[in-house]
């Protein structure tokens, strides 16, 4: 979220009233940026994900369900549902629909860096989530692509 924070701090918010060129070139160049980095951190080996959740087969009326397969998707549910009754119950949720009338916007005293920030930090959130659920279902240490080349 701190990441996803500061891109928008550093390198969008000063686009803010740039020809619509100017964040796509940004946003190609903030991604490879960020790869770049991660392989800094992690180096550019291939890493099993860690197996957090213990991967057992049931079968339920003729389909196998696996506990991860399940585990997942009903975190997947109640992180949507959680974030879905937060965000539209937030104050910035209603600037964030004003952002569309410029006029109402100004009328109603909306502050449009907030609500551009508040959303970076969401979808980083977001990103983070699913990234910890793609990783728990498809890198098993049995995924060929997930096993350490070291």
């Amino acid at each position: 979220m701190l990441v996803g924070y500061s891109m928008e701090r550093l390198a969008y918010r000063p686009l803010r009233g740039a020809p619509r060129l100017a964040p796509l070139i940004t946003a190609i160049g903030v991604s490879i940026l960020l790869q770049h980095l991660a392989m800094l951190v992690w180096s550019r080996n291939v890493l099993a994900f860690p197996q957090i959740i213990n991967n057992t087969s049931y079968t339920l009326g003729g389909a196998s369900i696996t506990t991860c397969r399940s585990r997942s998707s009903r975190c997947a549910c109640v992180d949507g549902r959680a974030r879905a009754a937060r965000v539209s119950h937030a104050a910035w949720h209603r600037d964030a629909r004003h952002r569309a009338r410029p006029a109402r916007r100004r009328a109603d005293g909306v502050d449009v860096n907030r609500v551009i920030a508040a959303t970076f930090v969401i979808g980083a959130a977001l990103g983070a989530v699913a990234g910890v659920l793609y990783g728990t279902y498809y890198a098993s240490p049995s995924t060929p692509w997930a096993r350490s080349s070291a």
